[in-house]
């Protein structure tokens, strides 16, 4: 450490150092400058105590160079790695555009696959949108198989009353024939709205649901089967408690109970016997039918499913059916949120069971 005369010093300093110096000291420290080299300094009276900092100054001057640089080449290393990440969900995401631009009901069973890992959010929309078609690609072919098999149904009785037509006026049978077709145009209007009540149905979100008892309904439906087939013989037997209930839509369950009694008693060739029987887990229906072999236990609920007797009926019979009415029990049952299942031996019996849980 040097010293000076205070006055020496007074004539003879400089000035304070530039703003980067005075920078790198924080301003706490008094600096001087002569024949370019700096100087820390403190008064002592008449004496000023001062020690060269040249160095000082210079390796902070460098240190901060290195630390611009490091952050220049740090800030160069963000941008290419940013731009490669966004490269990488720009093409993901231009791929994903792409796809849905050239999506129609022809490649809708066409997944999309995306590199990447699996919680990737370009991805994840993705495979959305994969699961999402999925479902459509399946409405679509049960469309395509509705509309086709509506069709047939449709056609067949309208061949048949053409032809009642032209038997009527080659013979000049008309009372007959025009009874025949006014059957015919009858079935017509009952498919109609069979087809208007599944359409209602698979649009159907949420069903306002009420506790039924569910006896008066059974009982109402037995009436009206024993109406509808006056010459068949037929009783039923209710298994379950007194005001058994179930949260169920009234009107659908009525359909449901409807088509189940029609539908034992159209395949029942001894005299018929129903038996309900409730519990808190499944409410099951029970028949002395001529029984479904196993193989065919799941086809009866597919649309337009008929069995031999259908096939085989006269389409101005009582006993003919376009196929339509276990199919409505199924989507009855899905609708509450529950299963149908068949269980059947041939020549026996068959039983229908509604899961509840």
């Amino acid at each position: 450490m040097k010293e000076i005369p205070l006055a020496e010093f007074t004539r003879e300093k400089g000035y304070y150092s530039s703003d980067l110096v005075h920078y790198l000291t924080q301003g706490k420290v008094s600096i001087f400058r002569k024949d370019d080299e700096y100087y820390l300094y403190e008064q002592f009276g008449e004496v000023i105590r001062y020690v060269p900092i040249t160095e000082f100054l210079i390796s902070r001057i460098e240190l901060v160079q290195l630390i611009l640089l490091f952050d220049l080449i740090f800030l160069v290393l963000i941008y290419l790695l940013s731009h490669y990440f966004v490269k990488s969900s720009l093409k993901n995401l231009n791929t994903l555009v792409k796809y849905t631009k050239s999506l129609d009901f022809d490649n809708l069973s066409q997944p999309l696959h995306l590199p990447g890992p699996p919680n990737d959010e370009i991805r994840q929309i993705a495979d959305t949108l994969n699961n999402s078609l999925e479902k459509i690609n399946a409405q679509v072919l049960s469309l395509k198989d509705f509309i086709s098999n509506a069709s047939h149904e449709l056609k067949t009785p309208l061949m048949m009353m053409s032809t009642e037509i032209d038997i009527a006026l080659k013979k000049k049978d008309y009372p007959e024939r025009l009874q025949n077709i006014r059957i015919g145009v009858k079935r017509l209007s009952d498919l109609l709205d069979t087809l208007s009540l599944i359409t209602r149905l698979e649009a159907e979100q949420e069903l306002p649901l009420q506790e039924l008892e569910i006896q008066p309904i059974l009982a109402d439906n037995f009436s009206n089967l024993q109406k509808k087939y006056p010459e068949k013989e037929m009783s039923i037997h209710y298994a379950f408690p007194e005001q058994y209930q179930l949260p169920m839509h009234q009107g659908l369950f009525d359909i449901l109970v409807k088509n189940l009694f029609q539908n034992a008693a159209k395949y029942s060739d001894a005299p018929l016997h129903l038996v309900v029987k409730g519990t808190k887990k499944t409410l099951s229906f029970s028949d002395n039918g001529r029984g479904i072999a196993k193989q065919d236990q799941q086809k009866v609920f597919e649309r337009f499913r008929q069995g031999e007797k259908d096939e085989n009926a006269e389409w101005s019979s009582g006993e003919y059916s376009f196929g339509l009415g276990l199919y409505l029990v199924k989507k009855i049952a899905e609708l509450h949120g529950r299963k149908i299942s068949l269980n059947s031996e041939i020549g026996k019996w068959s039983t229908f069971t509604l899961h509840l849980t």
